[in-house]
């Protein structure tokens, strides 16, 4: 068991260096959770011989999931060595077993991240000045009582938040109360009724219908119980109840005025005058003739009194004798050990009960080892705790920097089990940045690039927080896969957008040259009114001139395939020309290129190239010929793209050699433009 005390000394200060959490997994402490390996290495029974192996299972997790990866190594390499294991060669996942995020419970983490924010604003807007901000004095308490009401609702259907709930209930009573309110018996008294609830009211409808109810000594338990639990209001109702199956009116009528008047968070003269009017009972009780009602009337006016033998006697629990020693000993906190160590001693602490050693812990002022119980029910509501305990100022008994790693990791691992779901994800990295240190940062960088980042919003965010945390290449990865997944859904532009905002002028090329292709295949322009108003020059908004560059050869051919339709042949010429002329078209398009020009190459029609732009196909054409003779790939390239635009349905991945067919287009497209230039000398022989 991994504990605080580690880190402490017998004066409670730091012990030494500080544990690496993920030495112990993705908590703190190791609790009852466990995992196995798929085909674990070690075999049932085997343990010793895998020591005597000299091997070791060695595991590294994931930076910033519970998932990560086990595997064996050797310790020490020597020649005495066993050779290796099978299971040398293999990789083992592991992983920690997580929390389950129902419907219900995400609600409750996404409450949970927004106190944990305002709890962290709290602490960072004290730090700037190094000192403690008097101004959440007030709102400290306020704020952890909220947390207390947001917690309740999720306690019915959640043990563990039940079990959380009492733990941060009682420091609420006991440690968040305003400095200036010293009187805590009803606040420790209000927490013992909702942790551990008594069923002593529900007895006294039916022992109220005996004959004398006063005489029955399972009325008097329920009635000790009652008033122990500062129950006095409905303690004096059952014994207003019974006055009229007595003879002991006056009596009872006294204890009945003293219930009713019993000084909620009085000061300490209004509580000695109250404690004097219990005193003036003490002679009628002495008058009462029947010893055995004496007897119970005796005891229920020492406990009234005060009596700390009484109160222990007549107590259920530790808890319990706490709350009647505040109400009837001493309200303040001046003898909060001194409580705790006698109940304790007449009823042990129940460590098996995560919520009650917990609430130990809060009582005898071991803060962290509450948080450490709190983390093992929810590793959510004990970073909230933990920052709220800090912003009080509980921690200052500890080291700054034995307390600065347990706060850390604690508030990292909140961010980390968010970032573990996909709806809270965002969440996540909001914590992250609000954060804000170097490991925050680290896992951010790690985490972000692997987000599905669908809507603007979302991008924008994590743009944000990657240039808060000084990360370009994390905003540069952000663009990337923003990009892809915009070219995945056919938004081009806005894909050169951001990589242009990056200037991935590689990323921006091929995602030109992939336009370009399909374009050419399909023998019409992409879809999109974005891209037509580029292809027209209609776009209403400017983009830079390294986007217009770059997408270039896709307007032209855009451009040259709209005119080819629109029977505007000359338009269509020149921009074919211009496209087998530039110098950077690559080779594997010049064959699908070549189809359109031969379109063009009509002699029953009116020439439309000019004598250069001849020219300049005829050059292309010998580019194109020894492109595909001296270059396997271009060859390869050229005819799967050529085959295909003839019969896109079969597959073509296998050619090889040039084919019959695409030797035949080049020589017939040679030919035409033979022809063709012999026509231009013909028509204009100057």
């Amino acid at each position: 068991m991994i504990s605080f005390s580690e880190v402490l000394n017998d004066d409670g200060q730091y012990n030494g260096s500080f544990f690496d959490p993920q030495t112990y997994g993705n908590s703190l402490f190791v609790n009852e959770e466990f995992d196995t390996l798929p085909e674990a290495p070690i075999q049932y029974g085997q343990v010793e011989q895998w020591r005597k192996n000299n091997r070791t299972l060695q595991f590294q997790f994931s930076p910033i999931s519970n998932d990560g990866l086990a595997c064996i190594s050797p310790s020490d390499l020597t020649k005495n060595d066993i050779p290796i294991l099978p299971q040398e060669g293999k990789i083992y996942p592991t992983s920690i077993p997580g929390l389950t995020y129902t419907p219900e419970y995400r609600t409750f983490v996404l409450q949970t991240s927004s106190a944990l924010q305002i709890v962290l604003n709290f602490n960072f807007v004290n730090s700037t000045e190094n000192i403690r901000d008097g101004r959440w004095d007030s709102e400290i308490p306020m704020f952890i009582g909220n947390f207390v009401e947001l917690i309740h609702p999720y306690t019915a259907s959640n043990h563990r938040l039940a079990d959380v709930n009492n733990i941060v209930r009682c420091f609420h009573a006991l440690r968040f109360q305003l400095d200036s309110k010293n009187n805590i018996a009803a606040a420790f008294s209000q927490w013992v009724n909702n942790a551990d609830i008594d069923q002593s009211a529900e007895q006294l409808p039916e022992l109220l219908n005996n004959h004398n109810p006063l005489n029955s000594l399972q009325f008097w338990q329920c009635i000790y119980t009652l008033a122990i639990r500062n129950m006095t209001s409905l303690c004096a109702d059952a014994l207003e109840a019974a006055l009229p199956k007595t003879s002991e009116q006056d009596l009872v009528q006294h204890f009945v005025q003293c219930l009713r008047e019993y000084p909620v968070d009085a000061d300490v003269f209004t509580f000695k005058a109250w404690q004097n009017l219990v005193k003036t009972g003490s002679n009628k009780v002495q008058q009462v003739s029947d010893n055995s009602l004496r007897i119970y009337f005796q005891s229920f006016l020492s406990i009234l009194q005060g009596s700390r033998t009484e109160i222990l006697s007549k107590s259920n629990s530790w808890i319990e004798a706490m709350s009647g020693l505040f109400c009837y000993s001493d309200p303040t906190r001046k003898h909060l050990d001194d409580y705790y160590m006698l109940a304790v001693e007449q009823f042990p602490v129940d460590e098996t009960l995560a919520w009650e050693s917990g609430c130990a812990a809060v009582i005898r002022g071991d803060f962290l080892a509450a948080i450490e119980k709190i983390e093992s029910l929810d590793p959510f509501v004990a970073a909230v705790v933990c920052e709220t305990c800090e912003a009080k100022g509980l921690m200052d008994v500890y080291l700054p920097e034995a307390f600065s790693d347990i706060r850390e990791w604690l508030r990292i691992n909140f961010a980390k089990l968010c970032l573990d779901d996909k709806d809270l994800a965002p969440v996540g990295v909001q914590l992250l940045q609000l954060i804000g240190s170097d490991e925050a940062r680290a896992i951010f960088a790690e985490y972000v690039p692997r987000m599905v980042l669908i809507s603007p919003d979302d991008i924008a965010f994590a743009l944000s927080v990657a240039k808060d945390f000084n990360l370009p290449g994390t905003v540069r990865a952000i663009h990337r896969a923003t990009a892809k997944r915009l070219e995945a859904q056919g938004a081009y532009l806005e894909a050169f957008i951001n990589l242009d905002s990056i200037q991935d002028v590689e990323g921006l090329r091929t995602l030109a040259w992939k336009m370009f292709e399909e374009c050419l295949l399909l023998g019409e322009p992409l879809g999109g009114l974005v891209l037509e108003d580029l292809v027209n020059d209609t776009l209403d908004y400017e983009i830079s001139d390294v986007v217009k560059d770059t997408l270039a050869p896709y307007v032209v051919l855009a451009k040259s395939q709209e005119y080819l339709r629109s029977g505007k042949s000359r338009q269509a010429a020149q921009h074919l020309a211009a496209l087998v002329r530039f110098s950077h078209i690559p080779v594997k398009y010049l064959g699908l290129l070549f189809l359109l020009v031969e379109h063009l190459l009509d002699r029953s029609q009116p020439r439309v190239f000019d004598l250069r732009e001849l020219i300049d196909l005829m050059r292309a054409v010998d580019k194109w010929e020894e492109g595909i003779s001296k270059d396997a790939t271009v060859r390869q390239e050229s005819k799967q793209l050529y085959m295909f635009s003839l019969d896109p349905v079969e597959d073509k991945s296998t050619a090889t050699t040039i084919d019959p067919d695409l030797m035949t287009c080049l020589k017939s497209i040679r030919g035409k433009l033979t022809r063709e230039v012999s026509r231009a000398y013909m028509e204009n022989p100057q």
